[in-house]
């Protein structure tokens, strides 16, 4: 008990020197996605995107066969290829929100491990309606206009939806973060 007032009041001291807690944030930040971005550096999700990708997208009709050309793993649909790159997968921006809630000093440790778990399975679901729906563009629009909703619209999708459940995820601990400031 009196390590958890030890704690309290060492974030209200944080909070009464702001540069601190700001400078305290930054420097964790940076060092979590230095340790995540090394630690998946060597996952490759471009396999199992493809893989799935293929698997809905035969149930629905469309007739597909994954390929891998010795750098990525992809679709090929009738004539066309879709190459699934490593930056197609999302990793490195998910190792930045990741690195952005741990990194958040004022919610406890297990609300950290609940908010990564599902932002985790959110992402992987999220990322993969984003590939299927490229596929779906690159069918049926113009070439132009899928390179600009792709090169753009999906990459503020991704920060609007990470902005979002960062969001959404401070306002559900924020009785824990109350609790935490006073003491």
């Amino acid at each position: 008990m009196i390590f958890l007032c030890n704690i309290k009041i060492f974030l209200v001291k944080i909070k009464e020197k702001k540069h601190l807690h700001i400078l305290s944030f930054l420097i964790l930040f940076f060092v979590l996605l230095f340790i995540f971005w090394l630690v998946t550096k060597s996952i490759d999700l471009s396999k199992p995107y493809s893989v799935l990708s293929s698997q809905i997208l035969n149930s629905q009709g469309i007739s597909n066969e994954v390929f891998y050309n010795g750098a990525n793993y992809g679709l090929t649909i009738g004539e066309m290829q879709i190459n699934i790159l490593d930056v197609c997968t999302g990793l490195f921006e998910l190792c930045v929100f990741l690195a952005l809630i741990f990194a958040t000093l004022i919610v406890s440790f297990k609300h950290k491990l609940i908010g990564a778990v599902i932002l985790i399975v959110l992402f992987f679901y999220f990322n993969l309606a984003r590939i299927l729906a490229m596929v779906w563009l690159l069918q049926n629009v113009n070439i132009y206009v899928v390179d600009i909703l792709h090169t753009i619209l999906f990459k503020i999708g991704f920060f609007l939806f990470f902005v979002l459940f960062y969001y959404i995820w401070l306002t559900l601990y924020k009785r824990d973060i109350d609790a935490k400031l006073q003491c």
